[in-house]
């Protein structure tokens, strides 16, 4: 039990708060509590507390195309990966098929990776589609931010 001393009259003690912090069990648990700006909060967890599930699997369909399919989240800590993934791809001169059915959760970094690897085909000759059904928060995001303007998507 710690004690200060701060704003105590009289040189009288009071009991300081203990904060206990305990991992996440699970990302959709909505009643789990996170660190913000230095007080325990229900909400998502922060992108620390854990390693997010994020699986590429790349697959060739011919001798000038692959179909990347994408598993899981793409976030700040994913996001690398998966640029690092199309640039090889589009930088062989392969045209990239994108696979997002199986997405969960795709922030701003995920976007600037596929802003990255459009202006990367259109240097190389290479095209970028998206096929499959966009699951709703990447089809979302692809409204908000208007990509699919500048993104051949097909759904199937």
């Amino acid at each position: 039990h710690l004690t200060a001393r701060n704003g105590a009259k009289n040189g009288a003690t009071r009991p300081r708060p203990q904060v206990v912090l305990q991992p996440h069990r699970e990302r959709e648990n909505p009643a789990a509590l996170v660190w913000c700006s230095g007080f325990l909060r229900p909400g998502r967890r922060h992108m620390t507390d854990a390693p997010s599930h994020f699986a590429l699997a790349v697959i060739a369909l011919d001798e000038h195309a692959v179909r990347v399919e994408v598993t899981g989240e793409i976030d700040l800590v994913s996001a690398p990966e998966f640029s690092q993934a199309l640039s090889r791809q589009i930088a062989t001169g392969k045209n990239v098929v994108l696979d997002f059915s199986r997405t969960v959760f795709m922030d701003s970094s995920g976007i600037r990776a596929l802003v990255s690897a459009i202006h990367q085909c259109e240097h190389q000759g290479s095209t970028l589609v998206v096929t499959g059904e966009l699951p709703h928060q990447v089809r979302r995001l692809f409204e908000i931010t208007r990509l699919e303007a500048a993104l051949a998507v097909v759904r199937s």
